[in-house]
């Protein structure tokens, strides 16, 4: 008899997984699940019953046969995953469909719980202001409170840091120097201050927007580019704070030691 089912070992072969209402035909071939497939319609019709071809689905497993599957005429759906008993089953082999699933069903439920816990003290959550970010997730369910779905960002700002789904820092080095740039540019009377020692301006700067440019570096992870950025804002400001304009040039090692400066590269990995 000629074996059209998949190797399951040396000496056995596997030709179905059968269920309670469900039917799962294998094989190697793209011919053998198609003959598998019209001996189960005849047979099913022999009793009284026929195969739904609009709900049966086919997958590919290493194959790359572009032929069709059909079923009382009609060609069966190819699909690159399905659900099975709760389970995502892929055509990949992996799990990540079935894992991201689970942690969305997951944050569902923690959703749903806490509503019912504020509920029980006469609290609400405001959907319309709650927000839900994916890290490495391409799973597109959505979550739902009240009824209504929360809406999906890619970053948002928590107490002054942005947190971005990349996982990048980034938008977050992006908006503190966009606000020190800010901070520098409303002291710019003090700078140009003459009356004013320089000892004084450093310590202004440090206090009134160094601390903003490096807010929360110490969860940063930096990299080359981002530390040319800071270091270039923070040697633009100390040069305006010592009077040095062009054509004047001083070397950056002299400006920081006349400064009292650190490489930006220190600071940060003295905060951390």
């Amino acid at each position: 008899m000629h074996r059209r089912g998949i190797t399951w070992s040396f000496t056995q072969h596997l030709e179905d997984l059968d269920y309670a209402e469900y039917i799962c035909l294998l094989s190697h071939r793209l011919i053998d699940i198609q003959a598998k497939a019209s001996d189960l319609e005849k047979r099913a019709n022999a009793v009284g019953l026929s195969i739904n071809a609009s709900k049966t689905k086919a997958m590919r497993f290493n194959n790359s046969n572009q032929g069709s599957i059909t079923i009382s005429g009609k060609t069966v759906d190819f699909v690159d995953h399905f659900t099975y008993l709760g389970t995502i089953i892929s055509s990949s082999g992996g799990v990540e469909k079935d894992v991201e699933s689970r942690l969305l069903i997951d944050i569902q439920a923690k959703a749903s719980d806490l509503e019912k816990r504020a509920n029980a003290v006469g609290l609400s959550i405001n959907a319309s202001k709650t927000k839900a970010m994916r890290f490495n997730n391409s799973n597109q369910g959505s979550i739902t409170i009240s009824g209504k779905t929360v809406d999906f960002v890619d970053h948002f700002t928590y107490l002054g840091t942005i947190i971005s789904s990349s996982g990048g820092v980034e938008k977050d080095v992006e908006s503190r120097l966009c606000k020190a740039r800010s901070a520098f540019g409303r002291l710019h009377r003090i700078w140009r201050n003459q009356q004013i020692s320089r000892r004084t301006k450093l310590r202004i700067f440090n206090a009134c927007v160094k601390s903003i440019l490096l807010y929360g570096a110490e969860t940063w992870l930096t990299s080359q580019r981002m530390m040319s950025k800071l270091q270039s804002f923070i040697n633009k400001c100390l040069r305006i704070i010592c009077g040095i304009f062009w054509p004047n040039r001083i070397s950056n090692s002299d400006l920081w030691r006349n400064t009292g400066e650190a490489p930006i590269h220190h600071q940060i990995k003295k905060k951390k």
